[in-house]
């Protein structure tokens, strides 16, 4: 709406603008800040939610060691080649979501939200018609050696999407960050964990754009709703599997008798 009405008041020749005008530019300003700490907010709390969530799985289908299970641990089990029986059903219906949102929510949220340890070029991204917003984070320029970027880009290529692969040499997509963006977003389609920590490994060193606020939480949703059920049928079919662990005062006594 803003940008709408920026285009039908803003003047057509060159000169001072209009007191209407500053006022959208100033509204449009501190919406978008408003947007950064919401989409900021949405990293944060996803993750602990996700770590909630795996403890749940956890305790109700009686893994063992549950207090181990952040979402993490959790994703490790999945993708292992040991994974637990209890969690079979989990593995083969929400791998992919599992692993996507573990480099799409857990992992940029490390190093691109909370536990910051270098500087970084912080900037958004939104449509002018639409409801997309988008965070632009990259390595500043200088901060990585040319040889250094191009040997992370490299190592990622042969996993980038194929679609990528008939662009034209000269399409924006077809840069080096462009099959970055591509391949990191499509990273639950890679088979292999140290092919996926590879591409994570060049995100994390070179940044780029993320995507929209509203596909990040429309797949989180998506898979705490469809684990949920997967994770009732469990506990329908083994209810006596469900181990919470002691009552607080009983655990106190037997830590006292110890």
């Amino acid at each position: 709406m803003l940008a709408h009405r920026e285009d039908r008041y803003r003047p057509h020749r060159e000169g001072p603008l209009s007191k209407r005008v500053s006022a959208i530019l100033t509204e449009s300003s501190g919406l978008t800040q408003q947007m950064r700490l919401d989409a900021e907010s949405l990293y944060v709390f996803a993750n602990l939610a996700l770590d909630q969530w795996s403890f749940v799985i956890a305790y109700g289908l009686g893994l063992r060691d549950p207090t181990n299970y952040r979402y993490r641990y959790l994703v490790d089990q999945l993708q292992g080649r040991r994974t637990p029986a209890a969690l079979s059903s989990i593995k083969e219906r929400h791998l992919a979501d599992a692993v996507w949102l573990l480099y799409q929510v857990r992992s940029y949220r490390n190093a691109f939200v909370e536990h910051v340890e270098r500087p970084w070029q912080r900037g958004s991204t939104m449509g002018l018609y639409t409801d997309d917003f988008r965070f632009f984070i990259t390595t500043p320029i200088g901060w990585i050696a040319p040889e250094e970027e191009k040997r992370l880009i490299d190592a990622i290529r042969p996993f980038a999407p194929e679609w990528t692969k008939r662009l034209p040499a000269d399409h924006w997509q077809a840069s080096p960050r462009g099959i970055l963006t591509a391949t990191y977003e499509e990273v639950d389609k890679i088979k292999r964990v140290a092919d996926r920590e590879k591409v994570w490994e060049a995100w994390q060193q070179l940044g780029g754009s993320t995507l929209s606020f509203d596909r990040l939480a429309g797949r989180l949703v998506g898979f705490l709703n469809a684990s949920t059920e997967t994770v009732q049928e469990r506990v329908e079919l083994n209810p006596r599997r469900i181990d919470l662990g002691p009552p607080p005062h009983r655990g106190n006594q037997a830590a006292s008798s110890a």
